[in-house]
């Protein structure tokens, strides 16, 4: 995910670690990894990868591919939507909503996608 001369993204986001999973998310529901080169500009490779994933987000490409809840649950790590003003994943208040709005979430997907048809 980038070198570490290039720092710009940790600004953008409010959780790295958590931006992080969502990015590994949108890799699965891809296949693959994430192919940055439809970004033109000249900016570093961890910009071009956040501006690669916010252009993925923005089409729904997770929900798409794997359904509205993993959909959702990738939304939420990239854009970082919980109710919580914290930021740190040492916070209490942060572990709550993180485990019942990504891996609650996510356990559910796999719960649907393992039953038999």
């Amino acid at each position: 995910m980038g070198t570490s001369n290039d720092t710009s993204v940790v600004k953008l986001v409010k959780n790295y670690q958590i931006y992080a999973l969502g990015v590994l998310l949108l890799e699965i529901a891809l296949g693959k990894p994430l192919d940055t080169s439809i970004v033109t500009s000249n900016v570093g490779a961890e910009l071009k990868e956040y501006l690669t994933v916010m252009r993925l987000e923005k089409h729904g490409f997770a929900a798409r591919t794997l359904g509205p809840q993993y959909g959702e649950s990738v939304t939420r790590c990239l854009s970082f939507k919980f109710d919580t003003t914290k930021h740190d994943l040492a916070n209490s208040e942060l572990q709550r909503e993180f485990y019942h709005n990504v891996v609650c979430q996510l356990e559910g997907c796999l719960k649907i996608m393992t039953e038999p048809v």
